[in-house]
């Protein structure tokens, strides 16, 4: 197709559909926006009474815009895409600016399809300049990039989706990975280490405020634990990224069709603290893993230092920042003297701070709701998993919030 135009080239066995063009083309979806300089497509019957076909896709100089994607567009200069179709199996191979390979498979069962990605042996350098001007943290955008890795994911996907849940794996394999300071740019690369993490954490922090910051060494076991449970579970034995993380929230947004649920460990959450802002987009989260790999991997930041920085940095409500400070804050006690419900609460907190603190100050119901089933249900699974003795019992529900010089009662009534 070139313009209005369509050329069609038939044969008694196999079908062709020679170079369909369309120059110019802009494209609009909702709040998405792309603009493609030239496409052009290429259909092919391999084998009629098969149903085998093949796509040949070449898009020159496209522009994605896309709130969810990034907030700058997004720029390749060549996009080709190869696809062989058949009724059951579906093979693609995607080329981004003739460097990046990515292939992905379906297969089609009677009551599920299987779905799998591979970037296999990709040049890292090559990689990383598709998202580079995307980058905002300078530990990236001054570094170059040597060595290889390899990316799989796998989903099962029920065709009765309202009662299976989809089933998702992900792996990652590094191979060689190297960074070296770029010296073409204005800013050397600073070494990463937990001394230097520990000043960008004070700068940003704790000036101008009273030095409320706690050693991991003086910090609660049972704070410790509970943290690391209800944020991280597998937080001591991943390497930065949780692909079990991954996989679960991939599977349970396509599940309900819309981003329910994100994939942060403590590692991201501290990355995303330090270097990077709130924005919520698919490219920054693609910055915060890669500095959360490089973090454990690279550097070797020890999962000690991440956790200390980490609870130091947590924002529990309005200018609060810190265990040391949010124990002050809402119980006008030092850490060491929380309760193991007061810590609950604390774990309750993190990931909705500013919402927290507003339904405390009206005293909501549904707030004594999810409060309580949050409590109850990670002391059971405190129980299960380190064998606490009897951490149920003789444990106060009458929780006494400072900045509303009131208990809050959570007990059965």
């Amino acid at each position: 197709m070139n313009g209005k135009n369509i050329y069609f080239d038939t044969n008694s066995i196999y079908f062709k559909w020679n170079s369909i063009s369309l120059n110019k083309l802009i494209i609009h979806y909702k709040e998405h926006y792309a603009e493609i300089d030239c496409l052009t497509l290429h259909i092919s019957y391999k084998q009629l009474l098969l149903f085998n076909i093949c796509f040949s896709i070449t898009i020159n100089e496209i522009i994605i815009n896309s709130v969810n994607l990034s907030k700058l567009p997004i720029k390749l200069s060549l996009l080709l895409i190869i696809i062989n179709y058949r009724s059951k199996y579906q093979i693609s191979e995607i080329k981004i600016n003739n460097n990046v390979v990515v292939t992905l498979e379906r297969k089609q069962y009677a009551k599920f399809d299987e779905y799998l990605l591979n970037i296999a042996n990709q040049e890292l350098h090559n990689f990383m300049k598709l998202f580079k001007v995307f980058f905002s943290s300078h530990l990236l955008l001054n570094s170059k990039y040597n060595g290889t890795f390899s990316l799989y994911l796998y989903m099962k996907y029920p065709k009765n989706r309202e009662s299976i849940f989809p089933f998702f794996n992900a792996a990652i394999e590094p191979h060689n990975i190297h960074l070296v300071d770029d010296y073409y740019c204005s800013a050397l690369l600073v070494p990463i280490n937990y001394y230097n993490l520990n000043v960008i954490v004070m700068n940003k922090f704790y000036k101008n405020k009273n030095y409320n910051y706690i050693i991991y060494e003086k910090i609660p076991l049972f704070l410790i634990n509970i943290f690391t449970l209800t944020e991280d579970p597998l937080f001591f034995s991943h390497y930065g990224i949780s692909m079990d993380f991954i996989s679960i929230a991939i599977a349970e947004n396509i599940a309900k069709k819309k981003i329910y649920r994100g994939a942060s460990t403590i590692t991201m959450q501290l990355v995303k603290n330090i270097f990077l802002s709130n924005e919520k987009t698919y490219a920054r989260k693609i910055e915060e893993s890669i500095i959360s790999l490089l973090l454990e991997n690279y550097y070797y930041v020890s999962k000690k230092e991440i956790f200390e920085l980490y609870v130091n940095i947590i924002e529990f409500g309005p200018n609060i920042y810190g265990i040391t400070e949010a124990g002050k804050f809402y119980f006008n006690k030092n850490i060491t003297d929380l309760t193991i419900i007061e810590i609950l609460v604390l774990s309750y907190i993190i990931p909705r701070p500013k919402f927290f603190y507003d339904a405390l100050l009206l005293e909501t119901n549904q707030l004594k709701i999810n409060l309580k089933k949050h409590i109850q249900l990670y002391l059971g699974l405190l129980s299960q998993n380190l064998s606490l003795y009897n951490i149920g019992c003789c444990l106060n529900y009458n929780i006494y919030f400072y900045p509303i010089h009131k208990e809050i009662d959570l007990t059965d009534k």
